[in-house]
């Protein structure tokens, strides 16, 4: 009953959010309710680096995001969807063009003897790293920093028990390691193990849940600190022509990146492990007139089968001043990658860090969630591959073109400086 309710709460909303513009409550009866909301960011992005073919100096400008979401309850449970529209969404081959814009669509069913407890199950963030489930439309930053290249986990399907007592907030959850948006394929399989997730720390008012969302909150009266330890395990599977790890289509970490990782993709294939553990803190405290702010993570991965392993260490580390409308921020990351990252026997990295400096300022707008971000990342020592007759490619922005490597492109490391401003309205 609860689910037929809940289907009847999301078509009612779908036909009448037309007249909802700037709304955020657009379904509200005894027992269900229903919230809309929106999100659009454009961003404009210049970089130098050395190229050798082209210029040195680049400019683009992109629809970074455009977003719808829909949320609320029936009764006691709560669901959530999100939606993306524009090119922000990752589209690969073998199927150009297709892209898959459905991010979330889950449902919260209560656990009542328990308290405040649910199992969410459906497709949404693996609850990993403060940094990949920060919802990026409150970041302080135009992007996440390198670090969630190496470490990010991204969206899949699967199912989360997730609790709060008090100061304590946990989750446990499974799910398929393949990833979001998997079409059904009925195929022959040799089964490994699907991904076990654990988060669970301390939150002394910062009033976050286990996937880092938060309420919005007024300026706090005293220090607010959160603490949490993460943790997933994964075994691939076999499945018809290929394994779970290499057929994910999107939000790939550099572990199981083929073109990164020259075991992951090796024949035979062999069931390969991957584990990464984390920890990370944020804390928030009244200064002066504003609101001082801090965050730390640290991650550390592990990729292994029977061709050898990788391991890749990194962190982040941001402070930030509000003092409304403006907010200053400045972020540094780290990546430690692998030596034996290669592509055949031409290695990517060996073992110097990539590292990142960021210095940030925000303006926010009253009226319809609109902002300015500007910020200006500083990469250094991050490698950029070159292509005859065509130019450079800056490799944390497009770890894929290490493909060039098979047809002997050379590689460098580069300090590459990158200003960027992002527009964001949102409601």
């Amino acid at each position: 009953m609860k689910l037929k309710n809940l289907a009847a709460t999301l078509a009612a909303a779908l036909l009448g959010v037309s007249g909802a513009a700037q709304a955020a409550e657009v379904l509200k009866t005894e027992n269900a309710s229903m919230n809309v909301g929106g999100r659009l960011q454009l961003l404009g992005f210049a970089q130098k680096l050395d190229d050798g073919a082209r210029n040195n100096e680049r400019l683009y400008l992109f629809l970074k995001q455009g977003r719808l979401t829909l949320s609320g309850n029936v009764e006691d449970w709560r669901y959530g969807v999100m939606l993306a529209f524009g090119g922000e969404d990752e589209i690969k081959a073998p199927t150009p063009g297709i892209s898959l814009g459905l991010l979330d669509m889950y449902v919260d069913v209560p656990v009542k003897f328990l308290g405040n407890s649910y199992v969410r199950v459906g497709q949404f963030r693996v609850p990993y790293g403060r940094e990949r489930l920060t919802e990026s439309g409150t970041l302080l930053f135009a992007d996440r920093s390198i670090q969630n290249l190496a470490f990010r986990v991204g969206r899949d399907v699967g199912a989360t028990f997730h609790t709060q007592a008090g100061p304590l907030v946990a989750g446990v959850g499974i799910f398929t390691g393949g990833g979001r948006d998997i079409p059904e394929r009925y195929l022959p399989q040799t089964l490994g193990t699907p991904m076990m997730v654990l988060r669970a720390g301390v939150d002394t008012g910062i009033g976050e849940d286990v996937f880092a969302t938060r309420d919005l909150q007024a300026v706090p009266d005293k220090l607010q600190l959160a603490f949490f330890v993460n943790g997933f395990y994964v075994k691939d599977s076999l499945v018809g022509h290929s394994t779970v790890f290499n057929t994910k289509s999107s939000e790939k970490p550099l572990l199981i990146n083929a073109n990164w990782n020259p075991f992951i993709a090796q024949a035979p294939f062999t069931l390969g492990r991957l584990w990464q553990v984390g920890a990370d803190a944020a804390a928030r405290a009244p200064v002066g007139p504003g609101v001082l702010s801090g965050e730390v993570e640290g991650n550390f991965g592990v990729y292994q089968n029977d061709y050898g392993d990788i391991r890749v260490a990194g962190g982040r580390a941001q402070v930030a001043y509000q003092w409304n409308p403006v907010q200053v921020a400045l972020r540094y990351a780290l990546v430690l990658p692998d030596e034996q990252f290669a592509v055949g026997e031409t290695r990517i990295t060996g073992k110097r860090a990539i590292q990142e400096v960021t210095p940030a300022i925000t303006y926010s707008f009253k009226g319809f969630g609109a902002k300015i971000i500007a910020d200006l990342p500083i990469q250094l020592g991050t490698p950029v591959i070159f292509e005859e007759a065509v130019g450079s490619y800056l490799l944390t922005e497009q770890p894929d073109q290490t493909s060039l490597l098979k047809k002997g492109a050379p590689i460098s490391r580069q300090n590459v400086i990158e200003a960027r401003l992002l527009v964001q309205a949102s409601f």
